[in-house]
C-alpha cells in the first residue's frame, strides 16, 4: 500500500474488515488467537508474533534465542518457559541472573506466595517477608538457598574445576553458562525439578547471562570467595567474557536465527549486539560468516510494556533494529504491547496447538 518515492495510496475496497469473535463455550486458545488475527490494536499484533514463533518453529534451519528480563518467573512464568524448550520453541536463552535466582529458589524449596501490592512494607519488612509487587517470599526461605549456595554449592564446584586445571593463577573460572548448566543438572537429577534451569539441562538449551554478578548468585559467590574458597588459597571467578565468545559461537553455528524477546533490558542487548557483531566488526571475515548469516535475525517478536520513544532499549522496536543490522531488512517481525504474564503463555499455548 506505500509507493516508494510518493505519498500512500490505500484502496479501502482491497482491505479486509475487522472481525468480530463471537464468544462460545469450548472456544481453544488456538481459535482465540486466531480471532485476534481479524481485530486491532495489541490483539493482531499478539496474533502475528504467535505466527511469527510458528514460522520459526517449522523452519528447521533457524535456532531461536528466547531473552528473558523481568520478574517474569516469580510471576509464575517458569514452567511456561520450560514446556516451550521441551517442545523445541527455545533453542538458547539469555536471561537476567535475577529470573534464575528466582528459578533455582522454586526448584530448592517453592518460596513464591500469592500476596497483595496493598500491603504495608514496614509490616512485611517486620515478619522478614521480602515483595515483588503481589507476590511475597519468606526471607528464611531466600536465605536458606543462599546459604546452600555459600556453603556447599559453591566451595564443591570450586574444588571440582581446579581439580580440573580450568584456573588462572589463584582463581578457577567458570563461565555463566556452564555455571547455570551445572546447577540445572544439581536440580535434574538431585531434586527432579521441571523449571528453567533443570529443564535447560535435560534438554541441551544453554543459558546466557550478560550481567551474572548482578543477582543473589553474584552476591552469595562474593561471600563463599571470603568466606569458604579463599580458605583453600584460590577463588572462584565469573568468566563474562568467555560467555560472549560462547554466545558468538553458538549464533556463528546457526545458519539463521529468529529471537523472542520478553522485557527487553541487557538479555535482548545482549543477543542483538552478537548478531550485529556477526554483520560487522571483522567477525564475518574471522568466523567465514555466510550472507545469510550475516543478515540478523529473520524472525523476531518482542513482547513488552515499554514505549520506544523514551529511548531506552526495552521499548527500541524491531524496525529500529534493523538500522544496526541486528534484524534481516525482510525478517518477519512484530512487537506486542502486553504484560507477558498474559501474551507469552496465550503465544505458546498457541504454538504448540499448531505444531
Amino acid at each position: 500500500m506505500t509507493r516508494k518515492g510518493g505519498p500512500e495510496e490505500h484502496s479501502l475496497d482491497d482491505l479486509p474488515s475487522i472481525l468480530e469473535p463471537v464468544p462460545k463455550k469450548g472456544l481453544t486458545v488456538k481459535e482465540l488467537v486466531e480471532n485476534y488475527s481479524g481485530m486491532a490494536f495489541n490483539a493482531r499484533r499478539l496474533a502475528r508474533a504467535a505466527n511469527i514463533w510458528l514460522r520459526a518453529v517449522k523452519d528447521k534451519e533457524t535456532r531461536i534465542y528466547f531473552t528473558f528480563a523481568g520478574a517474569m518467573v516469580p510471576a509464575g512464568l517458569r514452567r511456561v518457559v520450560a514446556e516451550a524448550m521441551k517442545e523445541g520453541m527455545i533453542h538458547a536463552i539469555a536471561t537476567t541472573g535475577a529470573n534464575m535466582s528466582h528459578d533455582g529458589l522454586q526448584a530448592f524449596n517453592m518460596p513464591h506466595k500469592r500476596g497483595s501490592e496493598e500491603a504495608d512494607d514496614s509490616v512485611l519488612r517486620d515478619e522478614k517477608i521480602l515483595r515483588i509487587h503481589d507476590v511475597f517470599i519468606p526471607r528464611k526461605e531466600w536465605d536458606a538457598y543462599d546459604k546452600w549456595l555459600e556453603d556447599i554449592f559453591y566451595p564443591e564446584l570450586a574444588e571440582r574445576l581446579r581439580g580440573e586445571e580450568t584456573g588462572q593463577g589463584n582463581s578457577v573460572m567458570i563461565t555463566p553458562k556452564d555455571f547455570f548448566h551445572e546447577l540445572g543438572k544439581f536440580f535434574a537429577e538431585e531434586r527432579g525439578d521441571d523449571g528453567i534451569l533443570a529443564t535447560a539441562y535435560r534438554e541441551d538449551v544453554p543459558i546466557f547471562c550478560p550481567a551474572f554478578t548482578d543477582c543473589t548468585y553474584g552476591v552469595t559467590l562474593e561471600v563463599s570467595n571470603r568466606l569458604h574458597i579463599s580458605k583453600k588459597g584460590y577463588s572462584l571467578k565469573v568468566d563474562q567474557t568467555g560467555g560472549f565468545s560462547q554466545l558468538v559461537d553458538d549464533m556463528a553455528n546457526a545458519k539463521k536465527r529468529a529471537v523472542v524477546v520478553v522485557g527487553g533490558g541487557t538479555p535482548k542487548n545482549f543477543v542483538f549486539q552478537t548478531s550485529e557483531a556477526l554483520a560487522e566488526r571483522g567477525l564475518t571475515d574471522v568466523l567465514a560468516l555466510s550472507d545469510e548469516q550475516k543478515e540478523g535475525f529473520h524472525y523476531a517478536i518482542q513482547i513488552s510494556t515499554d514505549m520506544p520513544q523514551w529511548g531506552g532499549l526495552s521499548g527500541a522496536t524491531l524496525k529500529e533494529a534493523i538500522s544496526w543490522k541486528k534484524v534481516d531488512t525482510e525478517a518477519r517481525r512484530c512487537v506486542v504491547y502486553c504484560d507477558a504474564t498474559i501474551a507469552l503463555p496465550l503465544i505458546v499455548q498457541y504454538v504448540l496447538d499448531s505444531m
